[in-house]
C-alpha cells in the first residue's frame, strides 16, 4: 500500500500472527470503509483460503495502524 504501517496489539485478539496480518494487509483487494470516519476494513484470503479482515486507521502522522484482524472475515465485509 506504500504507506508505513504498525500492528497495534488490539490486531492480535483473534489469534493472528505478524506474518499474516501484513501479508494481508498489504495485498488486499477489496476496501470496505470507513465503517466510521476513521476505520478502513481490508479483505484478503490466508493460504488456506479462508478470508481474513483487517481494519486499520490512519494517524495524524500518515502511519497506518492495523487496529483489527480478524479470520474468518465476517459477511458484511464479504459482499
Amino acid at each position: 500500500m506504500g504507506h508505513e504501517q504498525v500492528i497495534a496489539p488490539s490486531a492480535y485478539r483473534y489469534g493472528l500472527d505478524e506474518q499474516e496480518i501484513l501479508h494481508a494487509y498489504r495485498n488486499a483487494v477489496v476496501a470496505h470503509g470507513p465503517d466510521d470516519e476513521s476505520l478502513i476494513m481490508l479483505v484478503w484470503p490466508t493460504g488456506s483460503g479462508r478470508p481474513l479482515e483487517i481494519g486499520f486507521v490512519i494517524s495524524d502522522d500518515k502511519v497506518h495502524v492495523i487496529v483489527h484482524a480478524m479470520a474468518p472475515a465476517r459477511p458484511k465485509y464479504l459482499r
